[in-house]
């Protein structure tokens, strides 16, 4: 594996990222905020992941491979549900794998539209969390008081910070030791994939990743 495909594969890692908690002790995304519209679940996990893409092809490092890890989020997202299916089957997302099952999986197109509003949306607000929270709230349909909005507001704010410690980590020389020591390994459902050598790659890399952990 090279540092662009081993940057790619990353990528794919931050929707894994964005299903969890980093205010909830449980790790359990929406946990704290009790029952919430099962549109608003994927629009804001989506919303997280319209962010993580911007800050990621803004990050001034990366060896050189911001786009390719970035490319490698949206390989993942344009397979969302291959892309949830495996990481539940192969890792335990501290709590989060419980909401993969929540309402319908949103599709490429549907990601594509959501990106598209939530950048519209952010113009809108000027880069306020709060009222980009809310105006997702609102785009969803569902109804969000000041509990939710302040909580999914300091969530989000919460994994952007997550996502710049990691990003901070991927020196050129954590890129190369990464590169160099990945060895990617089939899981039988991955044969899915089998006909996008990208999506393949990534899936079978995060699966012996996650097998890695897991013993």
């Amino acid at each position: 594996m090279n540092n662009k495909e081993y940057m790619e594969y990353e990528g794919y890692r931050v929707i894994e990222a964005a299903l969890l908690s980093y205010t909830s002790p449980a790790g359990s995304l929406l946990s704290a905020a009790g029952p919430v519209d099962h549109g608003l679940v994927w629009d804001y996990i989506l919303f997280r992941l319209y962010l993580a893409e911007k800050a990621i092809r803004r990050f001034p490092s990366g060896f050189g491979c911001m786009d390719e890890m970035a490319s490698g989020l949206r390989e993942g997202l344009s397979h969302l549900p291959l892309t949830l299916r495996t990481l539940s089957l192969l890792k335990n997302l501290e709590g989060s794998s419980l909401i993969l099952g929540i309402g319908s999986l949103p599709d490429e197109g549907k990601v594509k539209q959501r990106f598209h509003e939530f950048h519209e949306l952010e113009r809108a607000c000027s880069g306020s969390m709060e009222k980009m929270v809310a105006a997702l709230a609102s785009l969803s349909g569902c109804r969000a008081d000041g509990k939710l909005i302040s909580y999914l507001s300091a969530e989000t704010k919460a994994f952007l910070s997550h996502l710049s410690v990691k990003l901070s980590s991927l020196t050129p020389c954590r890129i190369c030791q990464g590169a160099r020591k990945f060895t990617p390994s089939l899981p039988a459902f991955a044969e899915e994939a089998g006909e996008n050598s990208s999506l393949f790659a990534l899936l079978t890399g995060l699966a012996l990743s996650c097998l890695v952990m897991l013993l």
